[in-house]
């Protein structure tokens, strides 16, 4: 029974029928943008500081090249968004991964800020400048 069956796969998988070996591939390399190119947002000289509107008019800050915190009303209720975007047809559109948080845990979260700080500048060393 085991030399049959033995038998019926190297039939069914034979050199010429054998599907190509898997081979990683690397990701897709998203296209990245710089602060300066986001969506036309309404944002004054360069020089001025954020935080900056959206065309939303919704309050955000960069946290790099990809990443937001915005701050924007969604059916009825204030989030603080933070969240990663990509580049489309030259215009910074929200993705899929990032984290939205009610108000009730942004506040546990800003209560605990000066704790977290104080745990990173103990875990790096002193040296840490916020």
């Amino acid at each position: 029974s085991s030399r049959l069956f033995g038998a019926m796969l190297r039939r069914a998988f034979s050199r010429t029928q054998c599907p190509a070996p898997l081979v990683p591939r690397a990701a897709p390399r998203r296209r990245q943008f710089s602060d300066a190119r986001q969506d036309s947002v309404s944002r004054g000289s360069e020089s001025d500081s954020p935080p900056y509107q959206n065309e939303e008019g919704e309050w955000y800050i960069s946290l790099g090249a990809r990443r937001r915190m915005t701050v924007r009303k969604y059916q009825g209720r204030i989030l603080v968004d933070f969240r990663e975007y990509y580049e489309k047809d030259g215009r910074a559109l929200p993705g899929n991964k990032g984290l939205s948080l009610n108000e009730d845990q942004f506040r546990i979260l800003t209560t605990h800020l000066e704790g977290a700080v104080e745990e990173i500048k103990r875990l790096h060393g002193t040296s840490w400048k916020q």
